[in-house]
C-alpha cells in the first residue's frame, strides 16, 4: 500500500529538479571580487562621512545657539530672590513708592 503512494506522488504529483553548477573563468571571478571590495569601501567610506559630517553640523549648530545666548543677555535673564522684612518693605513704601507714578508698586520695587 505505501509503494502505491509513493508511486502515484512521484508520478501525477511529482516534480523533478535539475541542479546545474555555473562555473566562471578565474579572472571573472576576480574581477567581481575587485568590484565588490571597491563597492563595500566605498559604502563605508559615505558611512563615516555621513556619521562626521552630521556630527560637525549638530555640533555648529550647538556652538550657534550658546553664542546667541551670550550675545543676547539682558538684565531679564537673572532672577534674585530675596526675603525682605516687613520693616524695610514699609521704609522703602514711605521714601521710594510713588502714587503718581503710572508703574505698578511692583515696577516701582525692580
Amino acid at each position: 500500500m505505501k509503494d502505491d503512494e509513493t508511486l502515484n506522488s512521484c508520478t501525477a504529483e511529482g516534480y523533478f529538479y535539475i541542479q546545474y553548477i555555473c562555473l566562471m573563468p578565474e579572472v571573472d571571478v576576480k574581477e567581481r571580487q575587485i568590484i565588490g571590495l571597491a563597492l563595500s569601501c566605498l559604502c563605508v567610506f559615505l558611512y563615516f562621512f555621513n556619521v562626521i559630517f552630521f556630527d560637525f553640523i549638530d555640533t555648529v549648530q550647538k556652538t550657534q545657539c550658546v553664542d546667541y545666548d551670550v550675545k543676547t543677555i539682558t538684565g531679564d535673564d537673572y532672577t534674585v530672590e530675596f526675603n525682605l522684612k516687613e520693616e524695610q518693605y514699609d521704609k522703602w513704601k514711605t521714601r521710594y513708592h510713588d502714587l503718581t507714578n503710572p508703574m505698578s508698586e511692583m515696577a516701582q520695587f525692580k
